[in-house]
């Protein structure tokens, strides 16, 4: 019985808050192709790359500069090919 009246109240609460959706866009003549939302989006694009593009990039250089930094030297094949023969020679005694 509480399934029932879980799922009932559940599809009333959608039907009550989608209706209020619809009000909503058509009350304030809110459409998904409206031309305000872009121009904002774009003034607000470029507001945001204005005041914080330029410190992103220096974060992301500093970041690879240190990762250049510690990033271990690069062993030869035949260094690598070394150590493994020196570790098997070890384990088999």
């Amino acid at each position: 019985m509480m399934p029932i009246l879980g799922l009932i109240l559940a599809y009333y609460l959608y039907r009550h808050f989608n209706r209020r959706v619809g009000r909503y866009r058509r009350r304030y003549e809110l459409d998904e192709g409206d031309a305000r939302w872009s121009e904002g989006a774009a003034h607000w694009h470029e507001e945001w790359d204005r005041r914080w593009a330029s410190k992103t990039r220096r974060r992301v250089d500093k970041r690879n500069r240190r990762r250049r930094r510690k990033a271990p030297a690069r062993d030869s094949e035949e260094a690598i090919l070394a150590r493994a023969k020196k570790r098997a020679r070890a384990e088999m005694g």
